[in-house]
């Protein structure tokens, strides 16, 4: 039988709020711009962080590049668009 090493999870370390803190933060980002909420995400969840977007939220993509301008950006492909779109991903 070969030992088993476990890694510490660096996921552990990562903020957790609860439904009351979770609705705070809510009511708080209602009055906020974009850019100042991503910034919050950076601050709490960076580096293990990501946006997930289609072509359509390239506003979205911009303004959380300008923040922080490592983040990881997930292409959805929703099965809508022309090729020519998905090739500016892969070209």
């Amino acid at each position: 039988m070969r030992d088993v090493i476990l890694e510490p999870n660096p996921l552990a370390s990562l903020p957790q709020y609860s439904d009351e803190e979770l609705a705070e933060l809510n009511t708080e980002f209602e009055h906020l711009p974009a850019s100042k909420i991503i910034q919050w995400g950076v601050d709490n969840f960076a580096p293990h962080l990501c946006l997930s977007a289609s072509m359509t939220d390239a506003v979205l993509v911009d303004l959380a590049v300008k923040v922080y301008p490592a983040i990881e950006v997930v292409f959805i492909d929703t099965g809508y668009h022309f090729p020519e779109t998905c090739a500016v991903g892969t070209g």
